[in-house]
């Protein structure tokens, strides 16, 4: 968390994830005591248009992009897809695929 002082009631607060690289989205709030002034999103520089290399593609071309959006969240990230998916063409997942899907999520989450 970083604090940089505008005045003596207004301080500008860096929101955003704790991540070794400087490309993440981010939020940069201006706080006067605890009241939001201002929010400025910063969508950083890891923008790489992913949406659009998905857009023409098939979607198990676009499970092997979907864990590039960010490296440390990659199960995270080809879950969200798998989902996506399942949905759109009405799978139906077997109980144990969940189950699984559940542990291998909190197992990336807690890593």
């Amino acid at each position: 968390m970083e604090l940089e002082a505008i005045d003596k009631s207004e301080y500008e607060l860096f929101f955003g994830p704790a991540h070794p690289g400087s490309g993440n989205f981010s939020v940069k709030l201006k706080i006067d005591g605890e009241r939001v002034v201002s929010a400025r999103a910063d969508p950083g520089y890891l923008h790489r248009g992913f949406e659009k290399l998905m857009e023409y593609r098939l979607p198990i071309q676009n499970a092997v992009l979907s864990d590039r959006i960010c490296i440390l969240e990659a199960l995270a990230w080809n879950l969200i897809h798998a989902e996506a998916v399942e949905e759109l063409m009405d799978i139906e997942v077997p109980e144990r695929a969940k189950y699984i899907r559940v542990i291998m999520a909190e197992l990336s989450r807690i890593q």
